[in-house]
């Protein structure tokens, strides 16, 4: 009894710091709640405690905040669909108990199984590792393998599309602001951001949107990615001093927009060209 009820305790806790100080997506909440009650389990079951009602656990839980929920002044972390949504978890965590803890002998992995995980986790390093080598070797040769036409037909393409919305305040960066939009159009192209709006539906989570990858909360389209973009150089030109040569302050305003060296040199690179097109 002792240890069900520190049990539910910790979890009405844990529940209301999170929704509290934590603006998580349902699924989190859900994964959060399995993640526990494994834990839960295993120590229930190294110390011998019955998990044949392990639920009840969050059945109490839901209970106290139903009650916070209807009789209790409404605040903003509670929504009228919480009524609902600790149904759901009730059932979720009675299927868990039933289907999965209540059959196990031993719910934390044994050595044995602990060599399995290990090389689960190598693997993943190793394809983590490589993922990352091999992204990070084409952007090194993007530069260099993308063809002066090609990058022209783009350089055009985009300011056919979006010209009318690259006016900075500062009309010398309208050429960098160019090369930053082809070095990302390369480097996350229009399948990919698509990808992250389907991926936001899904986990809720802020990500980079737009031709420019700015990192929102919501999505944001195109134009409005490039209008953000450039209110953001805008602000760093204007505290840059105007004694800085040109060539350092575009250096510059890349370093403190976010990007590394290596992409410095390549965005660099490419408002070379930019620069021609322009002449040309």
């Amino acid at each position: 009894m002792i240890f069900y009820i520190i049990a539910i305790i910790l979890l009405f806790l844990i529940v209301n710091y999170l929704e509290k100080n934590l603006y998580y997506q349902f699924l989190h909440e859900l994964i959060l709640i399995l993640i526990y009650f494994l834990f839960v389990g295993g120590i229930f079951n190294l110390f011998h405690v019955s998990t044949y009602y392990l639920y009840t656990i969050m059945l109490f839980v839901s209970m106290i905040e139903i009650m916070l929920l209807y009789y209790k002044e409404l605040n903003s972390s509670r929504n009228p669909y919480s009524f609902y949504r600790y149904l759901f978890f009730v059932l979720f965590v009675y299927l868990l108990n039933r289907g999965f803890i209540d059959k196990l002998d031993f719910i934390f992995p044994t050595l044995g199984e602990l060599k399995i995980l290990i090389w689960i986790m190598v693997l993943f390093y190793l394809h983590w590792y490589f993922k990352k080598f091999l992204r990070d070797k084409r952007n090194r040769r993007m530069i260099s393998l993308v063809k002066d036409d090609y990058l022209m037909i783009q350089y055009v393409h985009l300011k056919n599309t979006y010209g009318k919305n690259i006016c900075p305040k500062d009309k010398s960066n309208q050429s960098l602001i160019y090369a930053i939009l082809l070095y990302e159009v390369n480097r996350r192209p229009f399948i990919l951001r698509k990808m992250d709006i389907i991926l936001y539906r899904l986990d809720g989570l802020s990500r980079k949107f737009g031709v420019m990858q700015i990192k929102a909360n919501r999505v944001i389209s195109d134009e409005e990615s490039i209008k953000r973009g450039i209110k953001r150089i805008d602000m760093i030109s204007k505290n840059l001093s105007s004694d800085i040569k040109k060539e350092k302050r575009r250096r510059m305003i890349l370093e403190r927009y976010h990007y590394t060296e290596r992409e410095r040199d390549n965005i660099l690179n490419i408002y070379k060209r930019v620069l021609l097109f322009e002449k040309g």
